[in-house]
Parts: C-alpha cells; sequence; structure tokens
C-alpha cells in the first residue's frame, strides 16, 4: 500500500487507525480500489467489485493519493510487505497497519513484491467494456422519444408490440368510435398497429385518414366519415381582414405591391391584427426585392425571415406566447414523466426532457400548438415525413391531453394545432379527439408555398417579364 504526503504526527496516525479500521470491513476475498476522497464511505460488497473507500486527507494528499489495495481469495495467502512500505511515514505506523490488517485476513507478511498485473488487466477490461444504455421504445404513449429522430427500428417496436395490444384491449367497447357500417375505429387500429414493423401513428392511438394504410381497413364511405365526423372547422377571414386581402388583387408589379402595402396606416395596438398583416407582406416583398432566396438559407435563416410573421403574431395575444429556438413541450414533459414519483423502493427516476420543437405556442396553464422546421423544401424528405406524421402528431397529441385535464367534458371538442416548414412550403395540422379513443389528425389538402418570386405571388416584376418559379 502507498500513502503519499502524511506527516508522522498523532492526528495522521489516528487518521490511518481509521482507515485501516475502515478497510478491515470491506469484507473477504475482494479486489478492491480505493481512492480517498471525503469522510463519507460508500461499500458495495460483490465479487471482484469495485469500492470506493475514503478518508479524510488534507487537499494537497487528496492530489496526489492513491490507495490501491488487493485482498487475495485465499485467507492463508501471503500479502507483500511492499504495499505497506512508503517513504512518507514511519515504520511504526507502516507496521500498526500491517498487522492489523494481516490479523484479521489471518494471513503473513511477505518481502515479495506485489504483483500488479491481475488489477491491471481488470481495470482495463473494466474500461473498454461496451456501454449498455437502455434504447428508447416507441410505446402506445404518445411521446417516448424527446429526440427530433422519432423513426424506431424494428426490433424496437416487436418488443413492444405486447404493450400496444394490452392499450387496445383495456379500450371499452361502448366508449369506442363507432362508424355507421357497425365497424369500432380503435379495433381497425389495433390490427394495422401491430401490423407495423417500424413505429407508426397506430401505435399511439393516432389517426390520419390520408393515411394509404387504411384503405386496407375502411372502404370509402368510411374513410369519407372518418375525415368529416366533427370535422374541425377553419373560420373565416373578418370582413375586414378580407378587404385588406382583396385590396392588392390589381396590383401587377413589385413596386405597386410595395407603394400599396406602404399606403395604409394601421395601430399598432388599436388595429394589431390589420397591423401585423401589412408588416408581414412588407417583409416578404423586402426579401423578394433583395433576391434573398436565391442564396443558400440554413433553417435559422428560413424561419427568422421567411416565416417570421408566425411568431410576430401573438405579438399582441394577452393568452399565447411564441417561444422559437428548440423549446422542450411541457405537455410531452408531463406525459413521459406520469409515472414518476419519490423514490421508496428505488431511487427516484431523473425527470425526463419534453419532445423539444423549433416553435412552441403556449398559454399559461397549457400548450396549444406547436411548429417544425427545416431548412430543405423537400417535402418527401425523411425529416418533413417523419415530422409531419409522427413527431408532430405526437406532441400535438400531448398537448390535447394536457388541456383535456383542465376541462374534461369538453375532450371532443379539444384541438391542438401545428404548422410544418419544409424550406418554402408551409402544411398546417389539426388533432382533435371526434369520437371514442382515437385521435384524429385533418391537415391541408396540399402544401402551400412560400412566395419565392413574382411568379408564384401572380405578378410580374417590374420590367413586365415573368420570372419562372425554381
Amino acid at each position: 500500500m502507498r500513502l503519499q504526503n502524511l506527516d508522522d504526527n498523532n492526528e495522521h496516525s489516528e487518521r490511518q487507525r481509521q482507515f485501516a479500521r475502515e478497510l478491515l470491513q470491506i469484507g473477504d476475498g475482494q479486489m478492491a480500489s480505493v481512492i480517498p476522497r471525503t469522510l463519507s464511505t460508500n461499500r458495495t460488497i460483490n465479487k471482484e467489485s469495485t469500492i470506493s473507500l475514503s478518508t479524510d486527507i488534507d487537499s494537497s494528499a487528496m492530489e496526489s493519493s492513491l490507495y490501491e489495495v488487493t485482498m487475495l481469495t485465499d485467507p492463508n495467502s501471503i500479502i507483500p510487505r511492499q504495499m505497506f512500505t512508503d517513504s512518507s511515514i514511519s515504520s511504526s505506523n507502516n507496521n500498526l497497519l500491517e498487522c492489523m490488517l494481516a490479523k484479521d485476513l489471518e494471513a503473513n507478511l511477505s518481502q515479495q513484491k506485489p504483483n500488479w498485473r491481475p488489477v491491471e488487466k481488470a481495470l482495463a477490461e473494466r474500461a473498454v467494456a461496451p456501454a449498455t444504455n437502455t434504447p428508447l421504445v416507441p410505446t402506445p404513449s404518445s411521446s417516448l422519444q424527446p429526440t427530433s429522430d422519432t423513426t424506431s427500428d424494428s426490433e424496437r417496436v416487436k418488443k413492444d408490440k405486447k404493450r400496444t395490444a394490452a392499450v387496445y384491449d383495456r379500450m371499452v367497447e361502448s366508449k369506442m368510435w363507432g362508424l355507421k357500417s357497425g365497424k369500432y375505429v380503435e379495433k381497425e387500429m389495433k390490427v394495422v398497429a401491430l401490423e407495423q414493423e417500424y413505429e407508426h401513428p397506430a401505435h399511439s392511438v393516432i389517426l390520419d385518414p390520408t393515411d394509404p394504410v387504411w384503405e386496407n381497413r375502411f372502404n370509402t364511405e368510411e374513410l369519407k366519415e372518418l375525415r368529416t365526423f366533427n370535422r374541425p372547422i377553419i373560420p373565416e377571414l373578418p370582413p375586414h381582414l378580407e378587404q385588406f386581402v382583396e385590396s392588392f388583387e390589381e396590383k401587377d408589379t413589385l413596386d405597386e405591391l410595395y407603394y400599396h402595402v406602404r399606403s395604409f396606416r394601421f395601430h399598432p395596438l388599436n388595429e394589431s391584427v390589420l397591423h401585423w398583416m401589412q408588416i408581414a407582406v412588407e417583409e416578404a416583398l423586402m426579401l423578394l426585392y433583395h433576391g434573398y432566396f436565391t442564396k443558400n438559407r440554413t433553417e435559422a435563416d428560413i424561419i427568422r425571415r421567411a416565416w417570421g410573421f408566425m411568431d410576430s403574431c401573438f405579438d399582441s395575444s394577452k393568452d399565447i406566447i411564441s417561444n422559437s429556438g428548440e423549446k422542450a413541450s411541457r405537455a410531452a414533459s408531463e406525459a413521459q414523466n406520469q409515472n414518476r414519483s419519490v423514490g421508496g423502493v428505488s431511487n427516484t427516476t431523473r425527470k425526463k426532457v419534453g419532445t423539444k420543437v423549433d416553435q412552441l405556442f403556449a398559454a399559461p396553464l397549457f400548450e396549444p400548438g406547436a411548429m417544425e422546421a427545416g431548412a430543405e423544401s423537400d417535402r418527401s424528405s425523411s425529416k418533413s415525413i417523419t415530422e409531419l406524421h409522427l413527431k408532430c402528431p405526437k406532441t400535438l397529441k400531448d398537448m390535447a391531453v394536457e388541456m383535456e385535464r383542465f376541462n374534461p367534458a369538453q375532450l371532443h371538442h379539444i384541438k391542438s394545432c401545428g404548422f410544418i416548414i419544409s424550406g418554402l412550403y408551409l402544411q398546417f395540422l389539426v388533432l382533435d379527439c371526434p369520437a371514442g379513443y382515437t385521435c384524429r389528425v385533418t391537415k391541408l389538402p396540399d402544401w402551400l408555398p412560400y412566395p419565392m418570386s413574382s411568379y408564384t405571388l401572380g405578378i410580374k416584376t417590374s420590367n413586365g417579364r415573368n420570372k419562372k418559379d425554381n
């Protein structure tokens, strides 16, 4: 044993005796790595285990001291005397430690050199041992994946099929969504969920009637009923807003649009919505004037400049605020931590972070919507498909569940809204619970393009030539 930087005085002698007494309590036939840190002692006694044992040592000793103790499996084995020899401590203190340890182990002392190779080998093997992190598994809960990658591999889904089936089996038939044909939506969803080898919205009891997978379970009339039953209604623009939009129809050039929009004088507080619409049109025209979209732009650039009006829309709202920049959803966090409690039999688990979204729309007690964005204008990319069909619907479901907690009687009237941005394309979706246990996703028939040029605005440039939309 090596004891470095300890003075030969009564205080240190007592500390050494304390260390020896604690050392003898570790157990028989064990191999231990003993590292001095504080007075606290942390012992876990198992075969071939590593044990941390601490003793009170001054800071200078802590920086340079390392106790390595090999406790031999045979109680009659010889303990090398060199293990206890160090020039920094007196022979009397050495003898005390040697005798106490040797007596307890009923071992003889020897002058032979210690063999540290077994210890070195064990430490090396432990250092290169592979990590055993538990993988995230998709389950019928609507948000088990806190990262942007929500696609699970086949093995994970196979392991979870029993849990998926159990969730559907707990549903009461009388509370399911029954169609006019006599079919129960949840029963058909269970079949589809168990057929999938990769994560699917049906695993979270989410249904998108436009998903081709449902064509094998429902006929044309049933699919129409799935889309239209208690369908969410998007309100029409108020007359004064509609009038403002229509006023641009006769303008043919960027200059005409610019001077027209600048002719209005809307008060930012008294006419907040009209003022917001005016600023949004002005900013879009500035991007077209300067050819903003002809240069490579990042995801942050696209959100901040092209779609910034979606954030400023809530500036005048008294109830909802917009937060951007990979914000964690509080509702998703609640869903993931619903079984978390104070440690009793086991330690309290770490709180899981909610699903992060690019933009979060939040009220004081709940979150009514979110937005996901990507820089590439590729609506068929894996990112766009995953966010449109999996990540965003699952997040919206968590939000709807959280809102339902505050008003259970309004379950079938609660809606959460999401936006998916794929570069310069926008998709809008609404999640609701029209009947039974099913959450339904309703989205636009097609993506809405941002006016990337005067051609997409349906106007002519100042020199009268049409520009091709790239």
